[in-house]
């Protein structure tokens, strides 16, 4: 019998744990805790499929209906500190299980991990000198930055390529801890105190043993962070993880996850193409529009950016409008026709 879990907080950020939770294979989303009653009008208007999950500001009476709670990471965690420790705590004294994001359990400065299913994941990075050969074909989903359906993209071609009976290992960009049927990346991907030749060395040895081990037919890899700066400010780390993934193992077949913009010559599109093609060794062949519009100039000063989210079906003007270049196909993750056309062409890819 699946275990009745409990997400906190529920915000459009990790709307994904609703939107899949039909992938969850040992969970029910019973319950959705959200910040307050702006985020509850926002996340009830944005997102399908909730009615059957009690979605409140009341944290004890959500917690009350269920077995398991999952603490994500959230834009606001640092000011919210003491309000997760507080019902971590309660969760504690209430004999749950206790699920956390790798993010949020730092964040928190939780020690709780003796109690805690999802926390194994601490792989120290191995000593290697060359990169080693794997032979399994590899679908690697990258973005511009947050918001551009990255997640989504990952977690329905993993589960599209399960349902034909291939035995798929799908890396997330987003960290579920695994209900989702994600895999965590090894912590030393992201540690700075390894260089990044040790880093991609490290990964390719880490994959190379995961392969020898579980033999999968296929890899997904959804890549944390954006590719590349948006500008001058918002440097999104200059794809440094990106960077790493994709050179510690081959990359078969890219996707590359957008932003949504009313119109795009071919000169935007063949420029991240290219991109990926020559720093991340991916051929792009699929851009997943998103329902998410991001407002920024390359050339600015600015630090923030501003974020507009349009229903799912708007990214289907621009996947109609944009099909100049050849060699390149455009989806919208969100709509079931255009999701089904671009997995039966990735499948006879």
């Amino acid at each position: 019998m699946k275990k009745k879990l409990l997400a906190f907080p529920l915000t459009y950020s990790n709307r994904e744990i609703v939107l899949y939770k039909k992938y969850m294979k040992e969970y029910t989303l019973t319950a959705a805790v959200v910040w307050n009653q702006t985020d509850l009008r926002f996340i009830r208007n944005k997102l399908i499929n909730t009615k059957e999950i009690f979605i409140t500001e009341e944290y004890e009476k959500a917690l009350a209906k269920c077995d398991a709670v999952l603490f994500l990471d959230d834009e606001n965690m640092n000011i919210s500190n003491p309000i997760y420790k507080d019902y971590i705590q309660k969760a504690l004294n209430s004999n749950k299980e206790i699920r956390f994001s790798k993010k949020c359990r730092e964040l928190s400065d939780i020690s709780y991990s003796d109690i805690c299913a999802g926390l194994n994941n601490r792989e120290i990075l191995q000593e290697t000198a060359y990169i080693k050969y794997i032979d399994v074909p590899v679908i690697g989903v990258m973005g511009l930055g947050d918001f551009c359906n990255k997640f989504s993209s990952e977690i329905e071609i993993a589960s599209f390529f399960r349902e034909q009976g291939y035995q798929v290992i799908h890396f997330g960009s987003k960290d579920f801890d695994g209900i989702l049927r994600e895999k965590r990346y090894p912590d030393f991907l992201f540690n700075q105190k390894y260089s990044v030749t040790k880093r991609i060395l490290g990964w390719n040895q880490y994959l190379f043993d995961i392969c020898n081990e579980k033999s999968p037919d296929l890899i997904v890899l959804g890549m944390p962070g954006g590719i590349m700066p948006l500008n001058n400010k918002i440097l999104n780390e200059f794809g440094e993880i990106p960077f790493i993934i994709s050179n510690g193992i081959r990359i078969d077949v890219g996707v590359l996850c957008s932003y949504f913009y009313e119109k795009v010559d071919q000169n935007y599109l063949t420029e991240y193409k290219n991109f990926c093609k020559y720093k991340l060794n991916c051929d792009v062949k699929w851009i997943c529009v998103s329902n998410s519009a991001c407002r920024f100039e390359q050339d600015s000063e600015e630090s923030a950016l501003e974020y507009l989210h349009y229903e799912p079906e708007i990214a289907n003007k621009m996947v109609i409008d944009i099909k100049t270049e050849k060699n390149m196909n455009f989806f919208n993750i969100l709509n079931d026709t255009s999701r089904e056309e671009m997995m039966q062409q990735l499948y006879e890819e």
